[in-house]
């Protein structure tokens, strides 16, 4: 045991790493003093750490291609020294897994890691703000790299070729990306982009197969030809408004995307923009579009129905050729040409609607269409098309039905019934849909029927209807409400999508399934109505609808589909019933005023996102049936201060709980092996984190930034600690690192700058660089004898740490003699949490600690770090004018701001003091030769200059202007 009293200095030595390559290696010229590494040995093999000097002379530059083809090169360091990295510095260095680059370079230059297949590993420092072209061209081991904030542009195929990139952040301090810049990148699943990019250039995403949505900045001005070409996975996509041309090629081959939103900025959609698109049901073409392209939707093999506006002028050649599933196109009165091939084998088409006189029209435009095609205009049009029962252009010419009230109706008719086929988007104010259309009843709505009728407020529809298609009311801008009736037993995708006016939704009985983005974007709901028996409720349904406050879930909905209520930012009440077994991921993703919520007993996982972005979200209760947490479920649930994770819990998975600042304590259960990438990130507010004994692994920045955490302690069951675990832990003071502890990854502990404790259980692992860079000046690595020797020795430095023996600290307590005693010191092990209590006598008040303690705070809780000698100061009120508790609101802390110092002193004798509310020492003068009591002003304790001279209590008061001290014997 060991008792301290004084300051011990500590010297850190720091112990230099070992590695393969050195200066034997390197080859170097010096010019005017300066060092740049010119070459080095294609036969260099392991870790190189190139120094910051060479002969004395600094090494500011590596010189083009220096390393090129050192295949046995695994790890480099790059010094702060360096200030120019030339071209093609690490090509083809198939063996590099990680490499730091130095504080003073500014510009990582041309194609410096093309063709580094090993590497996983990159750190970029704040001083670069260039990262030029082809830079990790195909390096196809990395999966994340962190760009940092003083980046401003990214050249062309910086990352073309990295297959296993699944995740990039670009910071808001990138204002330019350049062309094929994710080519082929066929693991990224999410990219985030900047407010300040303006263009998205050629083939930036092209054959990202893995990407499945991505929202662009409203800056985007741009979408360059084939920018998202071959991105098989893209489900939706919302055009930023101010493009002004979708680019040729732009979507081309994206056989999942279902939802395209084009703005009103677009004037002329490219050749082949959205060719074989084949999940592609519809599509809502603005008014202000002109031109329609070569080829530009062909063979897009869902598509059903088409509406040309009147602003278009030409629809090019094979411009919807192979839209199998096509049955009605509406031309627009603008159109006066229409290419060759335009609509070639649409084999499905048989309605074709001009609202305006008879274009040119090209070769074979509507070959192979479906036997009953027919053209259909109005009277005014037979001038320009030839008489009813005429053939224009190989097909019979005929009008709509003359019915007023169905003027603007289009439909096929079957043995069955009637199809509602589409509407024409002059139909204004309130539409009923007949029940019968001659002598057969109306039975479905097709897809995209009423798509985009902006000036329609009303719709009824009839009860022998079973079934509405895909989009049939989308985008109907001012239709305000709806009744479903009980017929009704299908709904189509996106069949109330964007209708901005909705406000209250009533679904009949015959309703099973609430489908794929069925109200996304209804801005003004406020009421929906779902009935007993609906099973299920697809991926988006409700997403987006703003106005949204609370739902009411049915007993009989068993899952409840992706992103289902993301971005309803005003839902405050869910109510979730124990039928669902499945929340999908990002369910409620971004529903910020949502408060509470309680996940029924059936469900087994919570999927990645389900919470993510609920800031109001205070209290979750979660199961016992769920067994694991998904990647970003909680991400930036800012308001959630505590969470109860049940011990069925098994796996939590990359950013579950990250930027929950509020979070302050969290308990893994027993059964979590892994604490996975990011899990705790930024969650400022975290106090304590217990880890259950089966965790094997802490990844990479699982506590980053973590900065209220005052101790860790990790159980003997981890194996491994990754990557930045606990980095800016700023508060971490102590951690205990279990006994079968191997590996530690690079800056595990960085810039913890109070931590100072730092205890082994087992033996030394191996650690990355700086693990412990940035911890207290003071901090040791405490061992146990039985393990000394694997650190070097008790006495030697480790890591840079100096290495001490794992033992107990103690505490001892000192009080004035017969005034008050201290409770709570003892010996303990370091790293322990101790509590004191200043208990005083009869007659006596407890005034503040002194010695290795200071404030008031009684009891006091402190961590045991070392040996600590801690004073209690107590005064006897009746010998020194304390007053009572009863009296404290008579107690003022004035003075005569005019006195001297010296005047002060001298009023020992007229003055009284007491407490405060908050515990605080208050003083009042009793005498005054001044009236005037304008100049008065506050003079109050500092509680941490509270001390014993010579056998007195000194005071230290601080009063505006100056401080003024006071001295009182105890008898």
């Amino acid at each position: 045991m060991k008792f301290l009293s004084g300051f011990l200095a500590l010297f850190l030595c720091a112990a230099l790493p070992l590695y393969a390559a050195g200066l034997d290696d390197l080859t170097w010229t010096t010019r005017q003093g300066e060092v740049t590494i010119t070459d080095c040995d294609e036969m260099a093999a392991g870790i190189l750490e190139i120094p910051e000097t060479i002969d004395g002379k600094p090494v500011t530059s590596i010189a083009n291609a220096a390393f090129v083809d050192c295949r046995s090169l695994t790890r480099v360091t790059v010094p702060d020294s360096v200030t120019m990295l030339g071209e093609r510095v690490f090509i083809n260095c198939r063996n590099l897994t990680s490499v730091v680059i130095g504080n003073g370079v500014t510009n990582i230059r041309r194609a410096n890691f093309d063709g580094c297949r090993s590497l996983t590993t990159v750190s970029i420092p704040n001083s670069v703000t260039t990262i030029g072209t082809y830079v990790f061209n195909n390096c196809v081991s990395l999966t994340g790299i962190t760009i940092p904030d003083s980046v401003t542009s990214i050249g062309e195929r910086t990352f073309a070729g990295c297959t296993a990139l699944a995740g990039i952040v670009i910071p808001n301090s990138v204002t330019s990306i350049g062309q094929n810049l994710f080519l082929c990148c066929e693991s990224l699943l999410s990219v985030s982009l900047p407010e300040g990019i303006t263009s998205i250039e050629y083939a930036t995403f092209a054959g990202c197969e893995s990407l499945r949505s991505i929202t662009l900045p409203d800056s985007i001005r741009y979408l360059g030809v084939g920018a998202f070409r071959d991105c098989s996975n893209l489900t939706g996509f919302s055009i930023p408004d101010g493009i002004p041309t979708i680019e040729d090629n732009c979507f081309w081959g994206c056989t999942s995307l279902a939802t395209v939103t084009i703005p009103d900025s677009v004037t002329s959609i490219g050749a082949r923009a959205f060719r074989e698109c084949t999940s592609l049901t519809s599509i809502t073409i603005p008014d202000s579009v002109t031109s329609i392209e070569k080829a530009a939707f062909a063979e897009c093999s869902s598509l059903t129905s088409i509406t040309i506006p009147d602003s278009v002028t030409s629809i090019g050649e094979s411009a919807f050729e192979g839209c199998t599933s096509l049955t009605s196109i509406t031309i627009g009165n603008g159109v006066t040409s229409i290419g060759e091939s335009a609509f070639l084998s649409c084999n499905s088409l048989s309605a074709i609607t001009f609202l305006g006189t008879a274009p040119t029209v090209g070769a074979i435009a509507f070959g192979n269409v479906a036997n009953d095609a027919v053209i259909i205009i109005s009277p005014a049009q037979t001038a320009s098309f030839g008489n009813i029962g005429e053939i224009w252009n190989g097909l019979p010419v005929t009008l709509p039905d003359e019915n007023p009230a169905l003027e603007h109706l289009t439909w096929t008719a079957s043995d069955g019934g009637v199809t509602i086929t589409d509407c024409h988007e002059a139909a204004t104010g309130e539409l009923v849909i007949p029940a019968t259309l001659g002598g057969i009843p109306v039975t479905s709505i097709g897809n995209s029927a009423f798509s985009s009728c902006r000036s329609l407020t009303s719709i009824t529809i009839p009860e022998g209807v079973a079934s509405i298609g895909n989009g049939a009311f989308s985008s109907c801008h001012n239709l305000r409400e709806i009744t479903i009736p009980d017929g009704v037993t299908s709904l189509g995708t996106s069949v109330f999508n964007q209708c901005f006016d909705l406000e209250s939704v009533t679904l009949g009985n015959g309703v099973t399934s609430i489908s794929n983005s069925a109200f996304f974007e209804c801005i003004s709901l406020t009421s929906v109505t779902i009935p007993d028996s609906v099973t299920s409720i697809g991926h988006s349904a409700f997403s987006s609808c703003r106005s949204l406050t609370s739902i009411t879930i049915p007993e009989g909905v068993a899952s409840i589909e992706q992103s289902a209520f993301s971005n309803c930012n005003n839902l405050t009440s869910v109510t979730i019933p124990d039928s669902v077994t499945t929340l999908a991921s990002a369910v409620f993703a971004n529903c910020s005023s949502l408060e509470s919520i309680a996940i029924p007993e059936g469900v087994t996982s919570i999927e990645p996102g389900v919470f993510q972005g609920c800031s109001s979200l205070t209290s979750v209760t979660i199961p016992d049936s769920v067994i694991s947490i998904g990647n970003s479920a909680f991400w930036k649930c800012s308001d959630l201060t505590s969470i109860a994770i049940p011990d069925s819990v098994t796996s939590i998975g990359d950013s579950a709980f990250s930027r929950c600042i509020n979070l302050a304590t969290v308990a893994i259960p027993d059964g979590v092996s892994v604490i996975n990438e990011g899990a705790f990130r930024y969650c400022a507010d975290l106090t304590s984190i217990s880890i259950g004994e089966s965790v094997s692994s802490i990844e990479t920045q699982a506590f980053l930034e973590c900065t209220s955490l005052t101790s860790i302690s990790i159980p003997d069951s981890v194996t491994r600690i990754g990557n930045e675990a606990f980095r800016d832990c700023a508060s971490l003071t102590s951690a205990t690192i279990g006994s079968s502890v191997t590996t530690m990854g690079d800056w595990v502990f960085r810039d913890c700058a109070r931590l100072i404790n730092i205890s082994f259980t087992g033996a030394a692992p191996s650690t990355g660089i700086n693990s412990f860079l940035g911890v207290s000046e003071n901090a040791q690595a405490y061992v146990g004898s039985d393990v000394a020797a694997s650190f070097g020795g008790v006495g030697s430095t480790w890591e840079g740490l100096p290495v001490a023996s794992l033992a107990a600290s103690s505490i001892e307590g000192t009080t004035i003699t017969g005034i008050g005693t201290i409770e709570g010191v003892g010996s303990f092990a370091n790293g322990s949490s101790v509590t004191l209590t200043a208990t005083p006598a009869a007659g006596q008040v407890f005034i503040a600690w002194t010695g290795d303690a200071s404030g008031s705070e009684n009891p006091l809780t402190l961590t045991v770090e070392r040996d600590l000698n801690i004073g209690a100061i107590f005064i006897e009120p009746a010998a020194h004018g304390l007053v009572t508790q009863e009296t404290l609101d008579e107690v003022v802390a004035e003075r005569d701001a005019r006195f001297t110092e010296d005047q002060i002193r001298s009023l020992s004798a007229d003055y009284t003091i007491g407490l405060n509310e908050a515990g605080n020492v208050q003083m009042k003068f009793n005498l005054f030769e001044s009236t005037d009591l304008s100049t008065f002003a506050p003079l109050t304790l500092n509680p941490d200059s509270v001390s014993v001279v010579d056998g007195s209590i000194c005071l230290e008061f601080a009063p505006e202007d100056r401080a003024a001290f006071f001295r009182f014997s105890v008898e």
